[in-house]
Protein backbone atom coordinates (compact mmCIF):
# COMPACT_ATOMS: atom_id res chain seq x y z
CA UNK A 1 0.00 0.00 0.00
CA UNK A 2 1.11 3.34 -0.67
CA UNK A 3 -0.08 6.48 1.27
CA UNK A 4 0.46 10.33 -0.10
CA UNK A 5 0.24 12.88 1.98
CA UNK A 6 2.36 11.44 4.61
CA UNK A 7 5.49 13.99 4.78
CA UNK A 8 6.32 14.39 8.66
CA UNK A 9 6.73 11.60 11.28
CA UNK A 10 3.71 13.20 13.03
CA UNK A 11 1.39 11.86 10.12
CA UNK A 12 3.22 8.63 9.82
CA UNK A 13 2.35 8.28 13.23
CA UNK A 14 -0.98 9.07 13.16
CA UNK A 15 -1.45 7.07 10.16
CA UNK A 16 0.07 3.67 11.01
CA UNK A 17 -2.19 4.10 14.10
CA UNK A 18 -5.46 4.27 12.69
CA UNK A 19 -4.14 1.48 10.42
CA UNK A 20 -3.65 -0.90 13.32
CA UNK A 21 -6.67 0.03 14.91
CA UNK A 22 -8.56 -1.20 11.86
CA UNK A 23 -10.46 -4.38 13.01
CA UNK A 24 -9.05 -6.06 9.88
CA UNK A 25 -5.75 -4.87 10.44
CA UNK A 26 -3.00 -7.52 11.90
CA UNK A 27 0.24 -5.98 11.09
CA UNK A 28 1.60 -3.11 9.52
CA UNK A 29 4.97 -2.70 8.42
CA UNK A 30 7.22 0.25 6.62
CA UNK A 31 8.65 -0.85 3.38
CA UNK A 32 9.82 2.86 2.14
CA UNK A 33 9.71 6.75 2.82
CA UNK A 34 9.56 9.24 0.23
CA UNK A 35 8.95 12.90 0.33
CA UNK A 36 5.58 12.78 0.18
CA UNK A 37 4.03 9.36 1.44
CA UNK A 38 5.13 5.73 2.69
CA UNK A 39 4.74 2.59 1.46
CA UNK A 40 3.60 -0.34 3.47
CA UNK A 41 2.98 -3.52 3.90
CA UNK A 42 -0.46 -4.07 5.36
CA UNK A 43 -1.52 -7.52 6.57
CA UNK A 44 -5.48 -8.29 6.95
CA UNK A 45 -7.47 -11.07 8.20
CA UNK A 46 -10.28 -10.41 5.47
CA UNK A 47 -7.76 -9.92 2.38
CA UNK A 48 -7.94 -7.04 -0.02
CA UNK A 49 -11.61 -6.19 -0.16
CA UNK A 50 -12.25 -6.13 3.72
CA UNK A 51 -9.38 -4.43 4.30
CA UNK A 52 -10.25 -1.93 1.62
CA UNK A 53 -14.19 -1.77 3.01
CA UNK A 54 -12.96 -0.99 6.51
CA UNK A 55 -10.63 1.93 5.43
CA UNK A 56 -13.48 3.50 3.15
CA UNK A 57 -16.07 3.61 6.65
CA UNK A 58 -14.68 6.36 7.91
CA UNK A 59 -12.99 8.68 4.86
CA UNK A 60 -9.57 9.44 6.51
CA UNK A 61 -7.69 7.72 3.82
CA UNK A 62 -9.19 8.67 0.11
CA UNK A 63 -8.65 6.11 -2.80
CA UNK A 64 -6.15 7.81 -5.29
CA UNK A 65 -6.94 8.32 -8.85
CA UNK A 66 -2.80 7.09 -9.17
CA UNK A 67 -3.85 3.19 -9.36
CA UNK A 68 -1.12 3.01 -11.92
CA UNK A 69 2.12 2.02 -10.32
CA UNK A 70 5.26 -0.21 -12.22
CA UNK A 71 5.82 -1.43 -8.08
CA UNK A 72 3.88 -5.34 -8.01
CA UNK A 73 3.69 -5.17 -4.21
CA UNK A 74 1.56 -1.51 -4.62
CA UNK A 75 -1.63 -3.00 -4.58
CA UNK A 76 -3.45 0.09 -3.39
CA UNK A 77 -2.36 4.15 -3.27
CA UNK A 78 -4.66 6.03 -0.93
CA UNK A 79 -4.16 9.85 0.02
CA UNK A 80 -4.28 10.72 3.90
CA UNK A 81 -6.83 13.11 4.49
CA UNK A 82 -5.51 16.58 5.80
CA UNK A 83 -7.88 16.74 8.20
CA UNK A 84 -8.21 13.31 9.86
CA UNK A 85 -5.76 14.04 12.43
Amino acid sequence: MFIDGVSNSGTYVTVVKYLTNLSAVTKVQLLDVTPTGIKLRVTSMGGLLQLMHAINLDHKLIKSAKTETTDPNINLTYKWAENAS
